[in-house]
């Protein structure tokens, strides 16, 4: 094997024996006569083409539900279609109290003051019984009929509390802990998500105006907004949930909402026990926090990107913390830690009272944060302040952000997004300043209902420096 010093003498003797080039005549192209295709060539080409399409697999044909199935789905409509017409009497007992109390300015008063929507089963109970003590007067003196079965009765009274907090139908599903995704794509179209997977439900309000009286008292009584046809895109925060109300013709189905139901969010044990990471990678983002490294979370919608936040702050010592989000999620354990929230303008031309996340990140420099951690970072002028942030003395700092892969999220999402907020950024300059500021990528990946940590990504600057972008 030859040395390095063998190696470059061999290449300078090489560039030392220089050979005159030899020049070569050059000649003038003349395109050949166009020759039409024989009756041979044609029929070849058609049997090589009819070979390629029997070559493709036919689509698999749709099977046809059995009988089984089919009677299962019948038995299940004439089952559903019994509970309704065994609730008919109980609504209209519902619907008499109702349209009583709507009547008394001070009963109608009182009520407002002690029903509050509520995921808590003993809050539940006791504001139910708060419910039947303000009524019964009225039920006495208006004679409403109420069954006489003890659960039919009951039933009234969860029915006035549903349409009292805003839920109307959806109270049920709101009751159910299993359920983490609520979907109203009309008036008659109501689905959940139910441990990961998404279900249709026969549920259905009585019209479109129904839900949408209905579902616009939830909002509006949640945001303080009112909802209408020029304000028609809402986000109110429920206790322990989010949400997204689009109204009118925004919606083919004359309205759109979807209500994200926040389970507790779980610790590093937690996540641990159900194999949502290993412990190497605990201890590996242990590590990581302690010594100040900037990380993102990235993945889709759903993946669980705020619970991980959650679960890598526990790793943060005795520091001041400011937190930024769009609805409060996180829940730090930390002493030390000031939470913020953005607040969305009350219509569409009024910018009044709008403070965004640039406006919190700003103040947030103000308030002497050890570190910053911004719940998602979804506008441009945001991601410019983290990032002046992360690069100015405020190490440590965690943000989320939606990605497919680690790649997207700091070589696309957050260089584009500095880009667009600096405007004279060159690509190259975004991506040193991405690369500067962020160590560490985390990325969730969601599959089958399972969320879990896919990789944990270093952030080469280096690749940067060599016009290679950033590839973590």
């Amino acid at each position: 094997m030859s040395s390095l010093d063998d190696l470059f003498a061999d290449d300078a003797a090489e560039e030392t024996a220089f050979v005159e080039p030899t020049v070569v005549q050059e000649e003038t192209f003349v395109a050949p006569e166009p020759v039409e295709p024989t009756q041979e060539f044609v029929d070849a080409w058609i049997e090589t083409e009819q070979q390629k399409a029997e070559a493709v697999p036919a689509p698999a044909p749709v099977s046809e539900p059995t009988h089984a199935q089919t009677q299962q789905a019948l038995k299940e409509k004439h089952l559903f279609e019994q509970r309704q017409k065994a609730l008919q009497p109980i609504r209209e007992s519902a619907n008499q109290i109702h349209t009583a109390i709507t009547e008394d300015d001070v009963v109608t008063r009182e009520i407002n003051e002690i029903i509050q929507l509520t995921q808590f089963a003993d809050e539940y109970a006791t504001q139910k019984t708060d419910l039947k003590r303000l009524c019964q007067p009225i039920i006495e003196g208006r004679n409403v009929s109420l069954p006489a079965d003890t659960a039919a009765r009951e039933k009234v009274f969860e029915l006035l509390y549903d349409r009292f907090v805003g839920l109307g139908v959806l109270g049920t599903l709101w009751r159910d802990q299993d359920v983490t995704e609520i979907c109203v794509d009309s008036w008659d179209r109501i689905s959940v998500e139910r441990n990961g997977k998404l279900e249709a439900t026969p549920l259905s309000f009585d019209s479109l105006e129904d839900a949408k009286s209905t579902l616009k008292s939830l909002a509006e009584r949640n945001s303080g907004r009112t909802v209408n046809d020029s304000t028609p895109l809402i986000t109110a925060q429920l206790p322990g949930a989010r949400l997204q109300f689009v109204f009118g013709d925004l919606s083919d189905g004359g309205l759109a909402v979807t209500i994200r139901k926040f389970k507790p969010l779980l610790d590093m044990d937690a996540l641990l026990k159900i194999g949502s990471l290993s412990s190497k990678m605990r201890d590996f983002l242990a590590d990581c926090v302690a010594a100040k490294a900037s990380v993102v979370v990235s993945g889709g919608t759903g993946t669980g990107k705020t619970t991980m936040i959650n679960a890598i702050s526990e790793f943060i010592g005795d520091e001041r913390v400011v937190t930024i989000e769009d609805a409060y999620e996180l829940k730090l354990g930390s002493k030390f830690t000031v939470s913020l929230q953005s607040k969305t303008s009350s219509g569409a031309d009024d910018k009044v009272g709008e403070i965004t996340q640039e406006d919190l990140l700003i103040a947030a420099l103000r308030m002497r944060p050890d570190r910053i951690i911004v719940g998602e970072i979804r506008e441009a002028e945001a991601c410019g302040v983290w990032m002046d942030a992360a690069n100015t003395g405020h190490d440590g700092s965690i943000c989320s952000i939606h990605a497919n892969d680690p790649t997207s999220a700091v070589n696309a999402r957050l260089t584009s997004l500095l880009m667009r907020a600096a405007g004279s950024f060159s690509e190259y300059m975004a991506q040193k300043e991405v690369a500067t500021a962020v160590d560490l990528v985390v990325h969730i990946a969601r599959k089958n209902g399972k969320r879990f940590v896919e990789s944990i990504s270093l952030v080469d600057q280096s690749r940067v420096d060599e016009g290679r972008g950033i590839d973590p």
